[in-house]
């Protein structure tokens, strides 16, 4: 797998607007529809932190055409093998990739 299809990971003491940087040039390369890889709440909120700061980043220097957000889908994704780590069978993958602003 190339870098640019492997997801991103997210950890639980990940900063935050580095892994909004690495979001948003993976976006202005035109890689598509990305993930982020994470395991446990606090990571979990790390990612779905920088997507949203990637979401402003994008729009702040013309990247994302008015009307254009960067939506987020969620994804428990089971491992064949235990996370030694932590001792799950499963990680949450957070997708993302840019849509048309949907009306409320």
């Amino acid at each position: 797998t190339s870098p640019e299809t492997r997801p991103l990971a997210a950890v639980k003491d990940s900063n935050v607007r580095k892994l909004a940087g690495a979001v948003a040039t993976r976006l202005r390369q035109g890689s598509g529809a990305q993930m982020i890889s994470c395991v446990g709440p606090v990571a979990s909120h790390a990612a779905l932190k920088s997507i949203i700061y990637a979401n402003g980043l994008l729009h702040e220097h013309g990247h994302l055409k008015d009307g254009r957000r960067l939506a987020v889908a969620i994804e428990k994704k089971v491992d064949s093998n235990e996370n030694f780590k932590t001792g799950t069978s499963y990680s949450t993958l957070l997708k993302w990739l840019v849509v048309d602003e949907v009306a409320a």
